[in-house]
């Protein structure tokens, strides 16, 4: 169950990436990369928490 939920936020997540796709593509865009990458994780560990707690 914990898997299947965290494999759907990272799923999610990518869909989210490929919506914003070649307008970040320039040389300056790897800070939104990380950026976006930093909300994935933050989000996954919401997951996790909430698991933890349940």
């Amino acid at each position: 169950m914990r898997r299947a939920l965290v494999a759907a936020v990272l799923l999610l997540g990518c869909a989210a990436c490929q919506d914003t796709g070649p307008a970040g593509t320039g040389p300056g865009s790897s800070g939104s990369v990380e950026q976006e990458l930093g909300g994935i994780e933050s989000t996954l560990d919401n997951v996790e928490s909430e698991l933890a707690g349940d």
